[in-house]
């Protein structure tokens, strides 16, 4: 089955991909759960506050034959008797509050490039996550694919998801699908729109945008300055250019799909930090026309995606400062 959708897809650029059907509380609050030890705490998953709505465990790995390999590694758990049953049991116990928890697969690792461009190594990917999923019960997928993705590897993307999609369906399920682009990934002047092929598919739920760890960017107004991270008018400027360039490439929902990405403190990341109050100013003016600074978004967008944080340990370093103070 695996390999007659791939074969349509390389035959075909109008392949009409079925739609997710999970859906999340509007709008969200991702949180990345560090699934490593660094010198950020790493506490309980049931320590984390009620305000994240979607954690992503990060992070899984790809083989170079396709295979993923998700190895429990975070502090928390590790070397714990029974940690990861402890783990299971404490996805389980967020999933009870209506919490989703979604496996992450790459990072800025060197397993985070796809590594699929044949048949087999698709097979081998979905065979080997779909276990992943059953064993730990997740709700779903991120996709954090740092590495280089060409456009072979970016068909297959789109197909793979298709059929986690499918098979989950038919076993009565439906997985949450998300992404998390650097800012140069979906940028309106660049030709590095290496998810758009699954983000024009409609199989994403959610595009958490990273911006931080970036160098300044323009927007696609003409003659726009370059914007640096961590202010305002660099949020402001980068969620509505791709939120229009989304719009003319036809993208569905294009505004409740984006989700902003920062660092939850200055050390988690090494530019793109704002205070929660900068923040809230970058909201005002994006949903309402309000509190703008140099840059005026081409239209208002009341209906934003929601907000992503790295990480949720970096933010329990910081008493939860992130959490706490982000939230309406």
């Amino acid at each position: 089955m695996l390999n007659l959708i791939i074969c349509a897809l390389l035959l075909s650029s109008s392949i009409v991909y079925a739609k997710p059907t999970a859906t999340a509380k509007h709008p969200v609050l991702i949180g990345y759960f560090q699934n490593f030890k660094n010198s950020a705490p790493s506490p309980r998953l049931t320590e984390v506050p009620r305000g994240y709505s979607i954690i992503d465990i990060a992070f899984a790995t790809i083989n170079i034959n396709g295979t993923v390999v998700f190895n429990l590694q975070a502090p928390a758990y590790k070397g714990t008797l029974n940690g990861a049953n402890l783990f299971k049991e404490d996805i389980q116990s967020l999933q009870r509050r209506g919490v989703k928890v979604l496996l992450s697969i790459g990072g800025g690792s060197a397993n985070s490039t796809l590594h699929i461009d044949n048949e087999k190594k698709a097979t081998e990917f979905v065979q080997s996550l779909e276990k992943i999923i059953d064993e730990y019960g997740f709700n779903g997928i991120d996709y954090d694919l740092e590495g280089k993705l060409t456009s072979i590897e970016s068909n297959y993307l789109a197909n793979i998801t298709q059929k986690l999609q499918e098979d989950y369906i038919n076993k009565g399920n439906s997985l949450f699908f998300t992404i998390a682009p650097e800012a140069v990934d979906v940028h309106w002047q660049t030709s590095q729109g290496k998810y758009n092929r699954v983000i024009d598919s409609g199989l994403i739920n959610l595009v958490s945008v990273q911006l931080y760890n970036s160098t300044c960017k323009r927007s696609f107004k003409p003659n726009s300055p370059c914007y640096e991270p961590g202010t305002q008018d660099f949020i402001v400027s980068q969620v509505d250019s791709t939120i229009q360039s989304w719009k003319n490439r036809g993208v569905k929902d294009p505004e409740s799909k984006y989700v902003i990405g920062l660092p939850a403190t200055v050390n988690a990341a090494s530019r793109g930090y704002v205070e929660p109050e900068v923040l809230k100013k970058a909201l005002a003016c994006l949903k309402t026309g309000q509190e703008c600074e140099q840059y005026i978004p081409s239209n208002t967008y009341p209906d934003l995606g929601g907000l992503m944080t790295w990480s949720i340990n970096w933010d329990a370093n910081n008493d939860y400062n992130f959490v706490n103070n982000v939230l309406d």
